[in-house]
């Protein structure tokens, strides 16, 4: 089709990042990737919707769908793979294709709010498609079930090779070394950590760094959570938990998507930098799924809860005061309870994934270690 975009890239018009192309379809980087790495998979002849695809066509088009699908986690180092496809409504080229992207547990994608990303640059998109084609190449299409197994089998052995310690590689709920993962890392690592979140990565690391200063991090937990407000807005939360060898800094940023439609959305960022000596208490809530088999040193919760005290913020409750009497109009005043207003953060297995759990674990331990040597 003369005016299609994607028809121009399959005919080699249009430059893109191929990974694949045959005599029944093309698949490429998405400019504007959810993560890095999302391919879309599409057949030479323009079809624009599903429904439209010949029968005699879905067959080979899925079955590059699926070699896609499979080659992803090993070439990008991913834990899976997320396929879908929309058909005319949010379908922004009229041209049938399949998302392929790329997924970690506790990366932010839930539901149908999509936050898209860029590449750095040319050369890091070339790469990524790079590192596709090559896992592609070790897979041929002719009898592709038994040579995906044999790659499937390797990415998982790779899998267990690179993970071993955070035990992605054994069985759920277990960690394969017996003891929770250190999250004692670089700077360097938290960078990727931010940037992987696909959040505003830009605003929340200069949010961050301008509170870090030139310390050295000790341990971090990022955590990336989406909800619905109750006008059925979708809105975005990063927080970004950082210690330091003498100070927690926690950072909290919130999306505030555009009101009117002539105005543009907005991110508002806030930190907070606290020495280690004003923490008050590190609260740790474990929620362990049968407890009966439990294994003490072993087991991941399948969810936890930090909360993390410094005393500068209270919750004041007031109420009439009364003396128990139903017949007295007598003014006693007021009672009410004064609460400080703590920092929560909550994750789940089903939710942020089991690395997720361990990361806050750990992450809560060395809070715990820091405050407990703190000079006071």
């Amino acid at each position: 089709m003369a005016d299609c975009v994607f028809c121009a890239i399959a005919a080699g018009e249009v430059p893109a990042q191929v990974v694949l192309a045959d005599e029944e379809a093309v698949a490429f980087l998405d400019a504007r990737p959810l993560f890095k790495g999302h391919v879309l998979v599409l057949p030479r002849r323009h079809v624009e919707t599903l429904p439209d695809l010949p029968e005699e066509q879905v067959g080979p088009l899925f079955t590059r769908v699926r070699l896609v699908s499979a080659v992803m986690p090993a070439a990008l180092g991913a834990q899976g793979s997320f396929v879908a496809l929309n058909n005319t409504v949010s379908q922004s080229v009229p041209h049938l294709h399949v998302h392929v992207v790329p997924r970690t547990r506790g990366d932010g994608l839930r539901g149908f709010f999509w936050p898209r990303q860029k590449y750095d640059s040319e050369a890091e998109a070339a790469s990524y498609a790079q590192r596709i084609r090559e896992a592609l190449d070790q897979v041929r299409l002719s009898g592709a079930p038994a040579r995906l197994r044999a790659l499937l089998s390797l990415w998982q052995m790779s899998l267990g090779a690179r993970f071993g310690c955070c035990g992605v590689s054994a069985p759920p709920g277990t960690v394969q070394d017996g003891g929770m993962r250190d999250t004692r890392t670089t700077a360097d690592e938290l960078r990727s950590a931010i940037e992987r979140s696909g959040y505003y990565p830009g605003v929340v690391s200069d949010a961050v760094w301008s509170a870090l200063g030139p310390e050295p991090v000790v341990s971090f937990v990022v955590h990336h959570d989406a909800l619905f407000d109750p006008a059925m807005e979708v809105r975005r939360h990063m927080t970004v938990l950082v210690l330091t060898p003498t100070r927690l800094v926690y950072s909290h940023t919130d999306e505030n998507p555009a009101e009117e439609p002539e105005t543009r959305p907005q991110a508002e960022t806030s930190t907070e930098a606290v020495r280690c000596e004003r923490i008050s208490s590190v609260a740790v809530t474990r929620v362990v799924p049968d407890p009966a088999s439990y294994v003490p040193g072993v087991t991941t919760p399948g969810e936890v809860m930090l909360t993390v005290g410094w005393n500068v913020l209270a919750h004041v409750e007031i109420e009439p005061a009364h003396c128990g009497d139903e017949n007295c109009e007598a003014d006693h005043g007021y009672s009410g309870t004064i609460t400080a207003d703590d920092f929560s953060i909550r994750v789940s297995e089903a939710a942020d994934g089991a690395e997720a759990v361990r990361q806050v674990l750990a992450f809560a331990e060395a809070l715990a270690e820091a405050t407990s040597h703190a000079d006071r």
